[in-house]
């Protein structure tokens, strides 16, 4: 038979794709960033939060596809190779895949960076105790050791780590709705107030907030070669997770905004871990001490998942001899790619040396994650044409990925207008990336070039 039923044990179903869909972008950052959204645009903010999952509801259809015809754990790297891998740029095809999957690692350095400053800032505020510095540590060294133990238990902690966070997020909610609450009743007024009029140039400046909340869905997809059926499990789950994602957040937001009027507490709404004075207006200490907790359990969960999934792309690279061949070594026992996970988790430490502004680095991570999805989508439709033969499990029309490119470059135009360093800093992220995967594919390939001149001399 094609799959033993131990096999089927050892994999993951919709359950475990939407948890790890979920677990990323139920973050820290997506707590503070919505937080923050909000109390610059108001409830106009909901405008941002709608491109967002218009932008990653492409994101969902694309990577789908895209891992669903090419099951393996490389994720773009493998897309990229699978890509280039005939016709005119055959001969780069393999530089090309090693640089967008060193780039879209490096991006990582900034995303978890943010996270984990945003995590350790809401610990710091809840308990008093250390430093934001002592906190990343111990959040990263923590899910560091859950992950070199497989993907079955990285997956079972996840699912308890995803319940803490939606809990909390929709308890916050609800207290507002219901009047449960030591501020006072829910007020539509309050939610009126930031649609009269609409300030679009509010809006606009926290459009990658709005994007923010859903990014990473397709984290799940370097899961794929562990999970049962992808082709059905694997958009299903991340389905399932977006819409969770929205639900939650609408209903906190509009929720939290009715008793706490953003037009006269932005103050409140903004900074590094503005959920904890929230949470404790709303609940007393008790509130901030379980905003705390679900802070902790967000920055966990999402670290978590991104040592379950971004270390299987350097370990997928470095088996093809794209990287150096030290991380395509895995454990034996627990299958987990142990010195891709460790040079991960270095990798994420170093941007907190040089920012502590949690907006800062989200703003800077976006910039090079929507261009990473300019290229999926781009990818998506080239291989319509290229890869015409391929079995597709998954697909939808191309002229979605199209909608997809108009938006993304939409959200690179009017969020970043004014401050297109940014937009500079990711192409150079990018950049070294390129270079880095270049010259190690360049010098690999002259070795094998001289291996096979020396074998044919013999």
């Amino acid at each position: 038979m094609a799959e033993t039923d131990v096999d089927n044990g050892n994999k993951i179903g919709w359950p475990g794709i939407a948890a790890a869909a979920v677990g990323l972008v139920v973050a820290s950052t997506t707590f503070a960033g919505n937080f923050n959204g909000w109390g610059v645009a108001g409830s106009a903010y909901i405008f941002a939060i709608a491109v967002g999952f218009a932008i990653n509801l492409f994101v969902l259809w694309a990577y789908s596809e895209l891992a669903t015809m090419f099951p393996k754990n490389g994720q773009i790297f493998e897309f990229t190779k699978q890509g280039f891998s005939k016709g005119r740029f055959s001969g780069w095809g393999r530089r090309l895949a090693a640089g967008a999957g060193t780039s879209y690692w490096l991006i990582f350095g900034l995303v978890f960076s943010a996270e984990a400053t945003a995590g350790a800032s809401a610990m710091v505020s809840t308990t008093g105790f250390g430093s934001t510095i002592l906190w990343i540590s111990g959040i990263l060294l923590l899910a560091l050791f859950i992950n070199l133990f497989g993907i079955k238990t990285s997956m079972t902690i996840e699912l308890l780590l995803v319940a803490v966070m939606i809990g909390v997020r929709v308890l916050l909610g609800l207290s507002g709705f219901t009047g449960f609450n030591q501020v006072g009743s829910w007020q539509l007024s309050y939610i009126v107030t930031g649609l009269s009029p609409i300030e679009w140039g509010a809006v606009f400046s926290v459009l990658t907030l709005g994007f923010w909340a859903f990014v990473g869905l397709e984290f799940a997809t370097p899961l794929v070669e562990e999970t049962r059926n992808p082709g059905k499990n694997i958009p299903k789950g991340m389905l399932i997770g977006i819409l969770t994602i929205l639900a939650m957040g609408l209903i906190m937001g509009f929720g939290v905004m009715g008793v706490i009027n953003p037009a006269t507490n932005t103050d409140v709404y903004t900074g590094n871990a503005p959920q904890i004075a929230i949470a404790g207006m709303l609940l007393g200490s008790p509130g901030a001490a379980l905003a705390g907790l679900a802070s902790f359990a967000a920055t966990l969960g999402s670290v978590n998942v991104s040592f379950a999934a971004i270390p299987r792309i350097v370990q997928s690279m470095a088996e093809e001899g794209y990287w150096p061949e030290l991380f395509a070594w895995e454990h034996p026992e627990y299958n987990s790619p142990w010195p891709a996970t460790v040079l991960t988790a270095v990798l994420f430490f170093i941007p907190v040396l040089l920012s502590g502004s949690v907006v800062e680095l989200i703003n800077a991570a976006t910039v090079v994650w929507l261009l990473a999805y300019v290229w999926i989508f781009a990818l998506a439709i080239k291989m319509r044409a290229s890869h015409s033969t391929v079995e597709r499990p998954f697909s939808v029309p191309s002229p979605i990925y199209a909608g997809g490119i108009l938006l993304t470059l939409f959200v690179l135009w009017r969020a970043y207008e004014g401050a297109y360093n940014l937009i500079a800093l990711g192409i150079g992220i990018a950049l070294v990336g390129f270079v880095f995967s270049t010259i190690w594919v360049a010098v690999t390939e002259a070795e094998e070039t001289t291996v096979s001149a020396s074998t044919a001399d013999d």
